[in-house]
């Protein structure tokens, strides 16, 4: 099974973090993708606090997830000093390449198969998860 984990700066119930996580679920069951049956969806909720957003993206490493999905800056930067061999899929950052990706052809030293964009729009987080099809 397949596992995703989920970094979000906000805490639960966040509006705004909450229609975004409620689309992407709904996009990844489009695309055959489903929580308990084929795909692992972990989620850890932050808050303000970087020390609670630390030990979210702590725990959320120790798991292993084959990707963490993280929107924002703070949450990847957190998620980097985590792990550096789980893939992490940026999709809302507006300019990655200071300090999380070396250059837009690519990541950073690690981790591996990051994804970003330079919109305030999740699309091109969609599109990386979505070659990815369940077998």
């Amino acid at each position: 099974m397949r596992h995703i984990g989920i970094l979000l700066p906000a805490p639960t119930g966040d509006p705004d973090n909450q229609a975004w996580v409620t689309a992407f679920l709904q996009r990844i069951q489009e695309l055959g993708w489903i929580d308990g049956r084929n795909v692992r969806i972990d989620t850890r909720w932050g808050t303000a606090n970087p020390a609670r957003i630390r030990k979210q993206a702590a725990e959320l490493a120790a798991l292993t997830p084959d990707v963490i999905l993280a929107p924002g800056t703070s949450t990847v930067r957190l998620l980097l000093q985590a792990t550096r061999t789980v893939p992490i899929v940026f999709p809302i950052i507006a300019d990655p390449v200071p300090g999380l990706v070396d250059t837009w052809r690519g990541p950073a030293a690690t981790p591996p198969a990051s994804c970003c964009s330079n919109t305030a729009s999740a699309e091109s987080g969609w599109n990386c998860l979505s070659k990815s099809r369940p077998t």
